[in-house]
Parts: C-alpha cells; sequence; structure tokens
C-alpha cells in the first residue's frame, strides 16, 4: 500500500517536498525497492528513503507479479489512463468483480476464471490491455486500497 502525505499548509507546500509511506508485503521486496529508489529522482524530485515502523499486513495481499517487473530499467509509469467501459451493465459486472477479488483473493478470481471461461461477458479477464482489462485490474487495486465503488483516488 501506499500512502502519500500531500502539503497543507503554504508552509510545507514552500519546501516543495513531501512525505509517503510505503507498505510491502515482503521484506526483501521493502529492501529491493529501497535499494534501487533511493536518490533516484522522480518527477523532478529526489526520493531519500529511508525506513519505518512495521505495518500489518493487508487482509487480502496484493502482490505484483514478477515476470511484470522483468525488463525493468528504472523507469516507472506514474499514469494509466483508466477509461470506464461504456457498456453500463458490464461496468457493474466488472465492479462487483473486483470488489469479490479484492476481498477474496486470487482464489476467487481463479474459480470464476475456470467457471466462466467460455461467457463473453468475462473476456476482461483475457484481454487485460483492453479498455474493460485496464479498467478491471484498476478497480481490483482500487479496492485493495481501502476505495469504494463512489470514491477513489486519482
Amino acid at each position: 500500500s501506499v500512502k502519500i502525505m500531500w502539503p497543507r499548509s503554504e508552509e510545507e507546500k514552500r519546501r516543495s517536498r513531501n512525505c509517503g509511506f510505503v507498505n510491502m508485503m515482503t521484506r526483501a521486496d521493502a529492501e529491493r525497492a529501497k535499494e534501487g529508489m533511493n536518490a533516484r529522482e522522480l518527477i523532478g524530485l529526489e526520493m531519500r528513503i529511508g525506513w519505518g515502523k512495521a505495518l500489518p499486513k493487508p487482509p487480502v495481499p496484493c502482490y505484483v507479479h514478477t515476470d511484470t517487473l522483468s525488463g525493468f530499467k528504472g523507469t516507472i509509469a506514474t499514469e494509466v489512463a483508466v477509461h470506464f467501459p461504456a457498456d453500463r451493465e458490464l461496468r457493474r459486472l466488472i465492479d462487483k468483480m473486483a470488489e469479490y477479488v479484492a476481498r477474496e483473493g486470487h482464489e476467487f478470481e481463479r474459480a470464476i476464471i475456470d467457471r466462466e471461461r467460455d461467457n463473453p461477458d468475462f473476456d476482461f479477464l483475457w484481454e487485460p490491455q483492453s479498455r474493460e482489462g485496464v479498467y478491471y485490474k484498476w478497480r481490483v487495486y482500487a479496492y485493495c486500497q481501502s476505495d469504494t465503488a463512489a470514491e477513489w483516488r486519482r
């Protein structure tokens, strides 16, 4: 999980720096991230990374698959364009599916994938780069970050 402490007062804004907290699923991941990102520049600011206090893990873990990180060359995508599905019924289905996956975990998603393999309504599960696939991945992530169906961070 990630929490960014945005400046609230004028004094904090004048300092031109922000503070944030990242909670990793494993110590090894945290060490790798700290080692790889410390003193790197991100959106024009040098990152200074240190250790904070340990926090409890979320009830439903969110992992990044290691194959997603292969080829990582030190650049980080800071924006992903997410668009609502054009079909309202499909959007409701994706929202509900994402909510359950965030709460119940990967096993639930696997069960739906196995059960709905021939159902075209669930094509977003096999087409991750499609408009609906990107929306689905974002909704699962958003729910894992404690966003709601009505309100989410940008």
